[in-house]
């Protein structure tokens, strides 16, 4: 039988939350180079670090919904380390009966119904 212990378990979640960092700001750098620029690249993996924290405090809590958050934080230059200070987003951050993924297909229709201009 293999015990794995909690140290062990410890360690290759750190690992695993490196990976995510380090895809993400290589995400960030290509699609927002000016913003990356700008920022420096310690200052986004700072803003990538605080983003998964205020992530999983709405229950978005798997890499994919999380990397959509940091989008739209991005797009909207929302805080990295608090919640979004629009309305539509905190409406839907904060609505319990939706799952993780629900609300960041719900958030996404809505920022691209504004960024369209049908808001």
């Amino acid at each position: 039988m293999l015990i794995i212990r909690n140290e062990q378990m410890d360690a290759f979640s750190g690992r695993m939350a490196e990976s995510f960092v380090n895809s993400v700001d290589a995400h960030l750098k290509e699609f927002w180079p000016e913003k990356y620029e700008e920022m420096g690249e310690e200052a986004v993996r700072e803003s990538i670090h605080e983003a998964m924290d205020t992530a999983r405090e709405f229950g978005i809590i798997n890499e994919y919904d999380m990397a959509r958050y940091i989008d739209l934080i991005y797009e909207f230059d929302w805080p990295a380390d608090e919640e979004p200070d629009t309305p539509w987003a905190e409406e839907i951050l904060r609505d319990s009966e939706l799952d993780s993924t629900a609300k960041m297909d719900r958030l996404y229709e809505e920022a691209n119904r504004i960024l369209e201009g049908n808001s």
